[in-house]
């Protein structure tokens, strides 16, 4: 677990899977280095074949990682995360926005818990931890926790 005063030291990484919507992109990307502070990582992983992520200039410290090109949100949000070295990973699409102080919420709520897993409602800010909801019979593709739910995992337990 993590003490409240380690919390903002404490490496969190911010995956952005993207494909072919520079346009929205760009949103995303500021909405995350606005939002995660120097105590995040912000991964993007452009995942299209026809507007390269790569290309823009998003006026931060950002990885973006380029896959062969439509291998699906999923396994671009995989690979993001095989690059990551955050102590845990946090996903955004694309195409969403944090609200203010989203993310230092998120940190402040996995300090003060000793879950591996958790979702926060994104407008309401109401936080669901659990770690038995991912089990052999139930992938975490099963165990999500639905719509305007942005969740957040350690990275070893992913």
């Amino acid at each position: 677990m993590f003490n409240v005063v380690s919390v903002h030291l404490m490496k969190l990484s911010i995956i952005i899977p993207t494909c072919d919507r520079p346009h929205l992109l760009e949103r995303a990307v500021t909405s995350a280095l606005n939002n995660g502070g120097g105590g995040c990582e912000v991964i993007v992983v452009d995942d299209g074949v026809e507007k390269s992520a790569s290309t823009l200039s998003f006026g931060g410290d950002i990885k973006v990682i380029t896959t062969p090109g439509r291998t699906g949100a999923s396994a671009a949000r995989n690979l993001g995360a095989n690059h990551a070295t955050g102590a845990y990973l946090l996903f955004l699409d694309d195409d969403d926005v944090f609200q203010d102080n989203y993310v230092r919420d998120v940190l402040n709520h996995i300090s003060s818990t000793d879950h591996k897993v958790g979702a926060c409602n994104t407008s309401t800010k109401t936080f669901v931890t659990s770690d038995a909801i991912i089990t052999k019979s139930n992938k975490l593709k099963h165990a999500l926790f639905g719509a305007g739910m942005g969740f957040w995992i350690e990275r070893d337990y992913f």
